[in-house]
């Protein structure tokens, strides 16, 4: 509400208030529809009143239920009360993560479905948690109505399902295709839906304008840009120790699940390899997100302390070194005095 009163906009709420009007324009007829992904934010700037403000307000409060997710995590596992201030203060005491909070709800939606969905995955896999593997199913392809980069971690992580269930339940056939089914078939489903409609209204099922004006061009090439995007998603992993401490974590302890765990490094390469939209501060947040999710059970103290840490020392480095996004510093000069 401060940013609005001294009349900064996100570009990216100014284009769901545009799209809104592209998509209204087109009547009845829903001749518009090309111009609406993602749909759910071209719909409430659509809908609700106060425009940039509304949407503002819609990314405030889904950043209050990712902290809570982790927050509630840490107080299910009884964290004492200094490991879980290092903890979580890197979540949401960092001015570049307070920018993408309140001024791009396409990114913390999506990122706040994709922690739910991500902390599912690991009651699923680790806890053997039927329901939690239904929850990751739902939980992704609700991101792909804010974001289409969930479609790479919705087929990741039903591939790393495939690969545990194969290991676990080798003797019963088909269960490690069910466990595929149940994490990618919901946004599969939502894929092929939101196509299909567009085809139907539009005469066209994709529209990569609305999409990524660089997806699938590649204008790097095609092998040398896949080295860059894994340069992009390894300069933003720099900014998350905490994502390296519980990897090697997970290393030492638990080999096997390490692999479900990188599942987020390598659908972000891929999704910046073909020209999806990728920020610093959007890995800084996926990136420590999947951390904070992923701390295994039964964690001892000590190794509790050394996490919270380095989640401290995360916290120091991003205000020293922040992990910026387009728009961000405009919005901090509109905000500060």
């Amino acid at each position: 509400m401060w940013a609005h009163q001294r009349g900064f906009a996100s570009p990216p709420h100014l284009l769901f208030v545009a799209q809104s009007e592209v998509v209204a324009e087109g009547g009845a007829e829903l001749a518009g529809l090309g111009f609406a992904y993602p749909p759910v934010p071209t719909l409430l700037a659509g809908l609700l009143p106060g425009g940039t403000l509304a949407l503002g307000v819609v990314a405030a409060l889904f950043a209050g239920l990712t902290l809570h997710l982790v927050w509630e995590q840490a107080i299910r596992r009884e964290y004492p009360v200094p490991v879980a201030v290092g903890l979580l203060t890197p979540v949401f005491a960092v001015p570049a993560v307070a920018y993408l909070a309140s001024q791009s709800v396409s990114g913390i939606a999506s990122l706040s479905l994709l922690a739910l969905g991500l902390q599912g995955f690991a009651r699923f896999t680790v806890d053997r948690d039927t329901e939690a593997g239904f929850t990751t199913g739902l939980a992704l392809a609700a991101a792909f109505a804010f974001d289409p980069i969930s479609v790479f971690y919705a087929v990741a992580l039903g591939a790393a399902a495939w690969f545990f269930a194969r290991e676990r339940f080798r003797a019963e056939r088909s269960a490690a295709t069910a466990t595929f089914a149940v994490v990618a078939f919901p946004t599969v489903f939502l894929v092929l839906a939101w196509m299909f409609l567009q085809w139907r209204f539009t005469g066209s099922a994709v529209h990569t304008s609305a999409i990524s004006p660089e997806f699938f061009t590649f204008p790097d090439g095609v092998v040398p840009g896949l080295g860059a995007a894994a340069g992009t998603v390894g300069a933003a992993l720099l900014h998350v120790p905490l994502f390296v401490a519980v990897g090697v974590l997970y290393a030492v302890r638990a080999p096997l699940a390490l692999v479900g765990y990188l599942i987020s490094v390598l659908a972000s390469v891929v999704a910046v390899w073909i020209g999806l939209r990728f920020t610093p501060v959007t890995g800084y947040v996926l990136f420590t997100l999947v951390a904070l999710t992923s701390i295994p059970r039964g964690t001892g103290r000590r190794t509790l302390g050394a996490l919270a840490a380095v989640g401290v020392a995360q916290l120091v480095m991003a205000w020293a070194w922040p992990p910026v996004s387009p728009g961000f510093t405009d919005w901090l000069a509109a905000i500060l005095p």
